[in-house]
């Protein structure tokens, strides 16, 4: 598979997902005492904050094609 095609489906999900953030955000809070009894409780907080800012899919779009270029380099080697 080609780096175009490994990488479109999680960025096509954020995509897609994306007028959903700040709600999905709001959710974590709201869950936040029944989530951290699975999931470290700061690490929840970090990330349900970072959700509420405009921005952040581009954010997590950016780091998934970063991380894709950079093992489709490291398998070219």
């Amino acid at each position: 598979m080609t780096g175009v095609q490994t990488c479109a489906l999680p960025i096509f999900f954020l995509e897609l997902c994306r007028p959903f953030n700040y709600v999905t955000a709001q959710g974590l809070h709201f869950f936040q005492p029944l989530l951290t009894t699975v999931v470290d409780a700061s690490a929840l907080e970090v990330f349900a904050r970072f959700a509420e800012r405009r921005g952040s899919v581009d954010v997590i779009a950016a780091a998934i094609d970063r991380l894709d270029r950079t093992g489709a380099e490291a398998g070219r080697v």
